[in-house]
């Protein structure tokens, strides 16, 4: 155990309540007991307030050591319920001692201890004992306080008393106490933080020396007095306690303000300067507030840089005579580069601090600008935007910090600039809107008076010529074929100058073209500069005498389409303006927004060009596409008229055959000649229905057919359909059946006849398959269109027992194609027969035709195969098909409207 640790004390209480035993070292400067969860210390019983009482540490000020006292209630003066017992005896405020026992009510006891001799491992091990580190402060009751009765006045002074006695502890300026004998007597935390000698020093510490001779020759209770001490002013508050014979010090810090009221005339100086050049341009403006500035901080460079994007641009510098910094007006530093040691990383620095930064003897970086300065600089802010900085630096050697009146002043100087340049920035943007409304407003009226794209650019480089008071303006076509070339469509010129417009202008290989190509903004660039190492734009400069140029790329939804370019020459300098090739911000700016405007002009008119061409070639195309559709109506007719006078002919030939078997069915004939003979007639009706069909096709392809509509039920339609059926399917032991549902109209307009035809003929063509086993009608409706009460009706004829491929799905709507049906899918009573089915394609042509005309869709399926022209909403995969067993489905829609029968 060490020295220290066996001289320490060490102050404990152990807490006694219903949940247990537990101690509590005492470390901190106070406590608050009770029975809330946001106490220091959490008492569990039925007579503890919510804040019972508070324990607070005071430090004795003749050594190191401390006492703790003992308050009832909060610091506030609100007193608990039931009061403190400490050693049997009503107490409110306690220096508490050595095995004092506090009672909080019958329950809830605390015992304290100071202990010494004690390590620190001993010590922990003691509050260890019987489980002392149980600490339930988490639990919370919600019981009331159980009152005792008491029969006693407690003095309400000693609650002032408990209110101010954490005062001196816990204020922030330096408390002091000492005897009229120069001893002190108490000091308060800050005092031993701010000054640590005190205790060492005592009576002849600076701050309490000869002060019992002053507050005894001062005949008042109460002084104050200025002490110099370490650098800075201090005011001493000096009260004299005759009663107890006490002298008490309140110190404060009064450095600052000394400060600010020994520069307030400088301040008032600095502000009046500013105030007399007000008046002024805003570039004078500028020079004056840095030499002011150079002048108030005792600096001998001022320097402010425009912020814009992410460069740093320096405007302005004011240099006093022997200056070693050397600026240039018109630097920029790039902002997003990595900082080298030969950059100005104060101008950063600044840039990245919101108060003013300031920097002092940079002897460990050998910086290109500041190798030994003393450096001051703010941002430049204006509702919100950084606009610049604001900075002075000086090479002479600066042992001390820029006071707080000093940098009071650099934010003033810094707000007065900022709004400054607000206002010359509004300025500017007022008279550069001016220009653009003026110069739009005359292409707007160019435009509005009709006039070709010739005039309207040649309006467009005139007015912006004698705006910008230029020599030369420009506007070039950008084109890509057959070679990329930059002609020269519209010129202003003034005086006499060699002209654009004809020339063959070589300018597509020019770096400086280039740029101009592929950069948003405007490039700018003269003879003495950049273009002198471009050898292209050079000899187009000398050939049209150009000096300076600004060219600007115009485009239409980011494609670069043309250029817009304002020039200077030679004739237009002198010897007394030498300056007027530097284009301003506001030049700039206008040319980049007519240039917007020149964009969309050369896009119209490129667009319009195409319209008008493409009108020409579809006009064209109409001719020609009306030739062929005259070509293929005159084809159509021939077809029909050769088609019909074919089919007359076979029909004669058929009435003659059938004639003849007539007269053989009266002669005696053999067994074997008789069925030669049926087979015989069988195929002459074959033929006839097969040439009535092709008159059919032929008539509705032609378009020579119209349907007369007509009012009729559905049900007994289908009735009819299915007993007309019912023979035949009953020799091939077919079952027929049919089901309409609910939403289907029972009574529609559409053309009867070719309805049943419909659904007849693909009833019988189910009917052809042997192995067909079932055919079953589904009819379903939608209603399409409520005012006109038009319904869509869905027709599904599903045959039970067939597959076919795709390619044999293909083949059915195919007339007279069979390549890929097996004859073995074909029905072989004696009503049907191989040319019967011939015409099986050519009936499916029928009614796809019939069910076009009526508004509808015909198509086919047989297990996830589909053919033909179904409708958008209709999907395989929705289960439309009734069956998930194999078969061969044909569906079609008509348009109906939905009549209820009278």
């Amino acid at each position: 155990m060490t020295l220290n640790e066996c001289k320490k004390l060490r102050h404990l209480i152990i807490i006694k309540d219903r949940e247990g035993r537990r101690a509590i070292p005492l470390e901190m400067a106070s406590y608050s007991i009770g029975r809330s969860d946001s106490n220091s210390i959490v008492l569990y019983g039925p007579c503890i307030s919510r804040q019972h009482a508070t324990i607070l540490r005071i430090p004795n000020p003749d050594n190191e050591l401390t006492r703790f006292r003992i308050i009832d209630g909060s610091l506030n003066g609100t007193k608990s319920t039931n009061g403190l017992y400490i050693n049997d005896n009503k107490s409110f405020s306690h220096d508490l001692q050595h095995r004092d026992v506090i009672k909080f009510g019958d329950e809830v006891t605390i015992q304290y201890y100071v202990l010494s001799n004690l390590s620190d491992a001993d010590f922990q091990k003691f509050c260890q004992v019987d489980d002392f580190a149980r600490i339930l402060s988490n639990s919370a009751h919600s019981y009331d306080t159980k009152k005792i009765a008491r029969n006693y006045d407690l003095d309400t002074n000693e609650i002032a008393i408990a209110r101010l006695a954490s005062f001196p502890e816990l204020t922030p300026n330096p408390i002091i106490e000492i005897n009229l004998a120069g001893n002190i007597t108490y000091t308060n935390p800050a005092a031993i933080l701010e000054f640590p000698q005190l205790q060492n020093l005592g009576s002849q510490h600076p701050l309490i020396a000869q002060l019992p001779s002053l507050v005894k020759l001062h005949s008042v209770k109460y002084f104050v007095r200025e002490i110099e001490f370490d650098n800075r002013i201090l005011e001493e508050g000096i009260h004299y306690i005759a009663e107890s014979e006490l002298i008490r010090i309140f110190i404060t810090d009064i450095t600052e303000r000394k400060q600010v009221k020994k520069e307030k005339p400088q301040q008032d100086n600095l502000l009046q300067n500013l105030l007399k050049v007000s008046h002024l341009s805003f570039d004078e403006q500028l020079a004056n507030l840095l030499k002011i500035g150079c002048n108030y901080f005792q600096l001998n460079t001022g320097v402010f840089c425009q912020v814009k994007g992410n460069s740093l641009t320096i405007i302005q510098v004011h240099s006093q005579p022997n200056n070693s910094f050397i600026f240039k007006p018109g630097e920029v530093f790039d902002l997003t580069q990595p900082l080298k040691e030969d950059q100005l990383i104060c101008f950063y620095n600044t840039l990245n601090s919101i108060e003013p930064f300031s920097d002092f003897h940079r002897n460990n970086l050998e910086l290109k600008y500041f190798s030994r300065l003393g450096y001051l600089g703010i941002r430049v802010v204006f509702q919100g935007r950084v606009l610049g900085i604001l900075s002075f630096v000086g090479s002479n050697d600066l042992e001390k910090n820029f006071t707080a009146s000093q940098l009071h002043s650099l934010k003033l100087m810094s707000q007065w600039l900022g709004k400054e340049i607000a206002n010359y920035q509004t300025q500017n943007i007022l008279q550069q809107q001016a220009k653009q409304a003026k110069l739009l407003k005359q292409i707007t009226q160019a435009i509005n008076h009709g006039f070709s794209t010739p005039d309207i650019l040649y309006n467009i480089v005139k007015q912006i010529g004698q705006t910008l008071e230029v020599n030369r303006c420009s506007i070039h076509y950008y084109k890509e074929k057959p070679n990329i070339s930059i002609p020269c469509v519209a010129e202003y010129l003034q005086g006499e100058l060699e002209s654009m417009l004809n020339v063959d202008i070589s300018l597509v290989n020019s770096p400086y073209i280039q740029k101009v190509l592929t950069q948003d903004g405007a490039v700018i660039s003269d003879l003495s500069c950049d273009i002198a190492s471009d050898d292209v734009s050079t000899n187009f400069c000398q050939q049209f005498a150009i000096e300076s140029m600004l060219t600007v790329r115009t485009s239409h939804h980011g494609k670069v389409n043309g250029l817009l370019a304002v020039y200077r020459d030679y004739s237009s300098f002198n010897a007394t303006n030498t300056n007027n090739h530097n284009w301003t911000a506001t030049e700039i700016e206008l040319i980049e927004i007519v240039a917007q405007q020149v964009g969309i002009l050369i896009a119209q008119s490129q667009l319009l060009e195409k319209e008008t061409l493409q009108k020409i070639l579809l006009n064209k195309r109409e001719q020609e596409l009306k030739a062929i559709q005259e070509i293929l109506s005159k084809t159509v007719t021939e077809k029909s008229h050769f088609l019909v006078n074919a089919v007359k002919h076979i029909q004669i030939l058929n009435n003659k055959i059938t004639n003849d078997l007539n007269f053989l069915e009266n002669t005696d004939l053999s067994s074997e000649q008789e069925c030669q003979l049926q087979s015989i007639q069988q195929n002459c009706d074959n033929i006839l229905t097969l040439t009535n069909d092709l008159i059919d096709l032929s008539h509705l392809e032609s378009g020579k057919n119209t349907l007369d509509k007509q009012l009729f039920k559905l049900e007994p339609c289908f009735k009819e359909v299915i007993k007309q059926s019912l023979f035949q399917a009953t020799n091939q032991n077919l079952k027929l059946s049919y089901q309409l549902e609910t939403q289907v109209p029972p009574a529609i307009i559409q053309n009867l006849p070719r309805f049943q035809q419909i659904l007849t003929d693909l009833i019988v063509q189910g009917m052809h398959f042997a192995e067909v086993t079932a055919i079953e009608i589904f009819v379903t409706a939608f209603l399409v269109d409520s005012e006109t009460n038009n319904y869509e009706i869905l027709f599904t004829i599903y045959n039970q027992g067939i597959v076919l491929s795709l390619e044999q799905l293909i083949s059915l709507l195919t007339p007279f194609s069979q390549d890929n049906i097996s004859q073995d899918n074909i029905s072989q009573d004696n009503n049907f027969s191989q040319e019967v089915y011939d015409s099986v394609g050519l009936r499916f042509a029928i009614c796809k035709q019939l069910v076009t005309m009526m508004g509808g869709n015909f198509w086919i399926a047989s297990q996830g195969q589909v053919t033909g022209n179904y409708p958008a909403y209709w999907q395989l995969d929705r289960n439309m098909e009734p069956k998930e067993n194999s078969g061969l489905t044909f569906y079609f829609t008509i348009l109906a409207q939905s009549v209820a029968m009278i």
